[in-house]
């Protein structure tokens, strides 16, 4: 199994909420894990465990970050990283915030 996280910073941009996107991504058939101790806040954490990272990717890809009103949002506020396959404990970023968008 391979994590690909999404972290979230909503102070970034109060258009919409970590519920939304939770919401979002079930419709996607998708459950994360969620991490939001006080000792990260305000980040919060989404986890989503899967046998193919990339393909998990692709589908965000195409049903997240491309999401009218949502992708936007998702990435003014958002730092997405999967677990690297070579080397374990070692994670290669997707997204960052401040990355220019496409």
């Amino acid at each position: 199994m391979q994590c690909l996280s999404i972290q979230l910073d909503p102070r970034r941009n109060t258009q919409y909420s970590p519920d939304d996107l939770i919401r979002h991504v079930k419709t996607l058939g998708r459950y994360p894990e969620i991490d939001s101790d006080d000792a990260h806040a305000p980040y919060i954490n989404l986890n989503f465990f899967t046998e193919d990272v990339t393909k998990l990717w692709a589908e965000f890809n195409e049903g997240l970050m491309k999401a009218p009103g949502l992708g936007p949002w998702l990435k003014q506020t958002a730092v997405i990283v999967r677990e690297n396959s070579e080397n374990s404990g070692e994670f290669v970023v997707l997204w960052h915030y401040d990355q220019r968008s496409d």
